[in-house]
């Protein structure tokens, strides 16, 4: 092995963070917000229904900076994981769909009524389902 950590590792999820932190560095120059979990990140952007083009345009543009930053790292990024979800009230929310379904890195993505985050699931109207896993 020339490269990486052992699975199962304790240091793993601790030098994967290190290696891509200039990753939160790229976020920030789009002037967008996250959230870092082990390998798994969160883009936040806050739109309005002025100016959802040239929000979706900024959130576009910085998944296609992470996305070759991750290319060039040796990282792969997977477009068709990503979920997106709109959390606001129904009245605000349905001013957006018109938005959608929106091209970001050649996949069409669709607002989603519910999106996984770290053991819950987070719904539009900001409501926490719990998960429970038995092992």
């Amino acid at each position: 092995m020339f490269y990486g950590v052992s699975q199962g590792s304790v240091l793993g999820p601790l030098l994967y963070t290190l290696y891509t932190s200039p990753v939160i560095l790229l976020i920030h120059s789009h002037k967008l917000d996250h959230h870092l979990y082990a390998d798994d990140t969160h883009v936040y952007i806050s739109v309005s229904t002025a100016d959802t083009d040239i929000s979706l345009k900024q959130l576009g543009d910085c998944l296609s900076n992470i996305c070759g930053w991750m290319t060039n790292n040796k990282l792969r990024f997977h477009a068709y994981n990503a979920d997106l979800i709109i959390t606001d009230k129904s009245k605000q929310r349905s001013k957006l769909t018109h938005f959608f379904s929106t091209n970001i890195l050649s996949h069409s993505i669709t607002p989603s009524d519910t999106v996984g985050n770290i053991g819950a699931t987070l719904d539009s109207e900001f409501n926490l389902i719990p998960e429970i896993m038995f092992l």
